[in-house]
Parts: C-alpha cells; structure tokens; sequence
C-alpha cells in the first residue's frame, strides 16, 4: 500500500534548476528536466546528460530524481532491462503529455519492480503516457504491489493517464478475503483516496496490453473502500487488452 510518509516525501521535496543541481548532496534536491528527450541505456552513465543516445543515463536514479515537463520524453532502450521502481516527477499537459516508451530496436525494454510497492508508480501526476514496455514485479513472498500505479490523494480529478501497448506479467500482488480493494495490487491500478468523494479520473485510455499471471486483480480502477467515485471519473476507454491467469477480479 502506499504509505502517507511517502507521500509526504513527496509533497516536501524542493525544486530546483538542473544548473545547481551539481552543488547539492544526490537525492536531497530533484532536478527540474533541461531537456525534451531523455534516453535510458545499459551501457549509458548516470554522468552523462542523458539527453542523447550518445550520452544515455544508465539507472533509474536519474529518472527518479527529475521533475519532468509537458511535452518530456523518457526513452528506454530496447533490449535493457532496469531493477526497482520507476517512479518519475511531474505533470504534463492537456495536449502535450509526459511519454515513457522505448528507442533502438529488439525486445521491449523492462521494468522490473522486484518487489517495490510498484514497478512504475505516479503519484497524484497527471497527462503522463506509458507505452512499448515490458513490466514485471516479481518476488518471493505476496504482498499489496502492482505493475503500473496511479494515485490520487487529491480531492479533485486527474487527467490524462494512458497505458498502452505493454507486456504486464509476474505482478505478486495479494488480496485478503474481505480485505480493502486491489486498487493499490494489481497489474494495472488505479487508486483513489477515501478521504474525499470530489476525487476521479478523466481521460483515461488502457489499450493494447497483455496482462499474464497478475494478482490480485487484472485492470482495476477504484478506491480501497470501493464506493462513492461513480460519479465523478469520466471517459474511461479500456479496449483490446489480453489478460491471462489474474488471481481475481480481470
């Protein structure tokens, strides 16, 4: 589950220009994006600007540690492959989303949570498309995890959210019996707060995946309570996804 301290963390963090970024201690600041396109490669450095793909960053650190603009794209090589959870910064805009997806050529690139509460989490983050990835969030032990999360903690509506054309497998999410909802442990979630009932989605569009071997559930768009959001999400296409073996709700 999401924990507030997270959240928290979140809500504090300080912004400031890339141009400073150099003099403070890594992962005290994040940095605001200096470039339009950003490139992700095994072989890449985390020195590097990561605005070509002559100069790619090698981990996720980097990613995690931007705050990205409208307009932003974060290109992972095909072929690569990436432990932990990717967890990006900022909103784009109506019109003119932030896109993660992949460059080169060869196998779809991977995001593997291993574990993480997600393997590509946004929080409270709107107009952002995730497509042409392979995800997986594998471990030993079940736990409240996802593939792809989308959380809203605010009382109003986020908009923009599409996934589409991803491979989404091996998500070890669990769901109790009677238990809170799998809108925080499925392959493709979305949550909303109970705190409020003026919270939803707009524009969402879910296409073209293949879920296989996800748990608890497949595609789920709600709150942990269940109820009370009805009415405000709107436009919500789910369409021409393939889902194979969910541990519960598809």
């Amino acid at each position: 589950m999401i924990t507030s301290a997270r959240r928290l963390s979140a809500a504090a963090t300080i912004v400031f220009a890339s141009v400073a970024v150099a003099a403070i201690p890594q992962g005290v600041y994040q940095a605001l994006a200096a470039c339009t396109t950003y490139y992700v490669s095994p072989t890449g450095s985390d020195s590097a600007t990561g605005c070509s793909t002559s100069t790619p960053w090698k981990t996720l650190t980097n990613v995690n540690a931007t705050t990205f603009a409208a307009g932003n794209q974060i290109l992972f090589q095909d072929g690569g492959s990436w432990t932990g959870e990717l967890h990006p910064l900022g909103s784009g805009s109506s019109g003119s989303p932030i896109t993660i997806s992949s460059y080169g050529s060869g196998a779809a690139p991977i995001i593997a949570g291993g574990g993480a509460t997600a393997a590509i989490y946004l929080d409270n983050q709107q107009y952002w498309t995730i497509e042409n990835l392979e995800i997986t969030n594998n471990t030993s032990v079940a736990a409240v995890r996802s593939g792809i999360q989308a959380e809203n903690d605010t009382s109003g509506v986020l908009n923009g959210i599409h996934i589409l054309n991803n491979n989404i497998h091996n998500v070890k999410g669990d769901w109790t019996s009677g238990g809170p909802q799998p809108s925080t442990s499925s392959g493709i979630a979305f949550n909303l707060s109970d705190s409020y009932t003026t919270n939803g989605w707009n524009d969402v569009l879910i296409q073209n995946n293949t879920l296989t071997t996800d748990d608890a559930g497949g595609i789920y768009i709600g709150s942990l309570n269940g109820t009370g959001h009805n009415i405000v999400t709107s436009d919500v296409v789910i369409s021409n996804n393939t889902l194979t073996d969910m541990g519960g709700n598809d």
